[in-house]
């Protein structure tokens, strides 16, 4: 019986025992650069990532990732989230590696779209033992890569047709051909077609009463989506690919089609796709998820991998207000691997034996307060209150600290300072803030955190008693910080000085 729980392991297991026999073996995932990547595109790399390191672990056998871009398909609407749309607008239809770059950065649009996609690889951890290639759709087919297979459908068209053609509507099967004509010309991709025809390896169709023809090799045709899919497997002996929900029919299509043209399938693992604010589903073309980028602006960069560790098969809402927690999760979680470490765990399949320091007691919570009432956007600033503190701390034995400061700061300007809301005290309240001043008038500078928190609770059984304490601690974030919840005030206090405390609650008081 296996001692693996977690489920890249099992993944990982499972594939090994279906692959018993072959030596290396290829994983792989799909992007369509019809629009910039997004949060369900990172999820699905970090997510193989963690099943090729599994398995690796397992088995000592090589692999390899192939990361495929669909960039002959063509483009079907404009996203909403790119500059010069009309020039896209101009260009609906035509494949999307032929489309002039609106950013104008880049040779097509699709090229502009896949260097994201290759920077996200990059930041997500393929330097580490993780040998990948970044494929490009329309090279295979111009190379001549998938010409065998090409062939091979054209010689199973009536077993092909026979799968594909009772999933579609009728309206659709008159003019559906896995096969997909592009102009050479205008560089569209031409999806109807009529009275078509399969002699060897040439199509013969028509559109809008013209007769053509043309090779189905060497890139003059492309396959419709469900079969390409399909074929990318075969051609390029895939072992393992995940795929989202919303794939599930497409996958189970492919399947059929690897069988019934004599191959294996690969192992699939079905996950639940991400929820923006609004549980919505996250889309390329609305640009309305999550960015890699935006991720490392406001947390430190691991902790992307720790929130996408979680069971990928449960459905989650991914948006900006997740990060504070995630950060505080992930850093507990640190600390109780060094006194338990588990080697089928997030923080091995992510550090190995390689830990970021997290001996400091600073939640991110916590940074986030600091930053608010220090009234500074500098790291400088926020580090002198750190290191009054605690001497032993500073950002070259703590880089993981380090990065959570310039996280903190980044997310107070973009998300706390604009929404920051202070109120009036009532009068109890602020006899309750006069005597929290007064005691730490009175306390001992170098009183521990432990020491302020018990006055603070003491000071709010009092005013507000033992079942009210919520209401004082409201009190304390709404007045003094701005916001309605905020950091275990002890600490805070610790951390942001006694005097600076005195000084704030007399400005908030006035």
């Amino acid at each position: 019986m296996s001692n693996y729980t977690s489920w890249p392991f099992k993944e990982a297991e499972k594939l090994a025992k279906h692959t018993e026999k072959k030596k290396d073996l290829i994983f792989q995932m799909g992007y369509g650069p019809s629009g910039l990547p997004h949060m369900g595109t990172t999820g699905e790399v970090i997510r193989t990532i963690f099943v090729i390191k599994a398995f690796q672990k397992i088995t000592g056998k090589k692999t390899k990732f192939i990361a495929f871009s669909d960039d002959m398909d063509g483009l079907r609407k404009v996203p909403s989230n790119v500059p010069n749309p009309e020039l896209l607008k101009k260009n609906l239809g035509v494949s999307l590696y032929k489309i002039p770059d609106p950013f104008t950065l880049h040779k097509s649009f699709a090229e502009h779209n896949n260097q994201k996609c290759i920077e996200y690889l990059k930041k997500a951890g393929f330097e580490n033992n993780i040998d990948y290639e970044y494929t490009r759709s329309h090279e295979m087919y111009e190379k001549g890569i998938f010409n065998n297979i090409l062939t091979k459908i054209a010689q199973n068209i009536d077993k092909i047709l026979k799968i594909i053609l009772p999933t579609l509507g009728k309206e659709r099967q008159k003019t559906y051909c896995p096969f997909l004509p592009i102009d050479s010309k205008t560089g569209i991709v031409h999806h109807e077609l009529n009275n078509w025809k399969i002699e060897n390896t040439k199509l013969f169709y028509e559109i809008n009463g013209e007769k053509k023809e043309t090779s189905i090799l060497n890139g003059n045709c492309k396959l419709q989506w469900k079969i390409d899919w399909a074929a990318r497997w075969m051609a390029l002996g895939v072992d393992y690919e995940m795929y989202g929900k919303d794939l599930i029919e497409s996958a189970k299509i492919g399947d059929r089609f690897c069988k019934a043209l004599g191959y294996t399938p690969p192992q699939h693992l079905m996950y639940e796709l991400f929820l923006d604010e609004n549980k919505q589903k996250i889309s390329k073309s609305k640009g309305n998820g999550l960015e890699l980028k935006d991720w490392y602006k406001y947390s430190p960069k691991s902790t992307l991998n720790y929130f996408l560790f979680p069971n990928p098969k449960r459905i989650r809402s991914m948006f900006f207000g997740v990060i504070p927690k995630t950060v505080d999760e992930y850093i507990k979680e640190l600390k109780n691997y060094k006194i338990q470490p588990k080697k089928d765990s997030i923080i091995w399949l992510m550090h190995e034996e390689e830990l970021p320091n997290s001996d400091f007691d600073i939640s991110f919570n916590m940074l986030l307060n600091l930053v608010t009432v220090a009234n500074s956007k500098e790291k400088k600033v926020v580090w002198e209150f750190l290191k009054k503190y605690d001497a032993n701390l500073s950002a070259e034995k703590f880089p993981l600290l380090d990065e959570m400061v310039s996280s903190a700061i980044n997310y107070y300007i973009d998300f706390i300072e604009p929404n920051k809301k202070y109120r009036i005290p009532t009068k109890i309240e602020k006899e309750a803030l006069l005597e929290l001043k007064n005691i730490l008038e009175k306390i001992d500078k170098k009183n521990s955190a432990e020491d302020i928190q018990f006055h603070i609770y003491e000071i709010g059984k009092k005013y507000f008693s033992k079942e009210n304490l919520k209401q004082w601690f409201s009190a304390i974030y709404e007045v003094l910080l701005g916001q309605k919840t905020g950091p275990r005030m002890g600490t805070f206090i610790a951390i942001y000085g006694i005097q600076e405390t005195i000084d704030l609650i007399e400005e908030k008081l006035k």
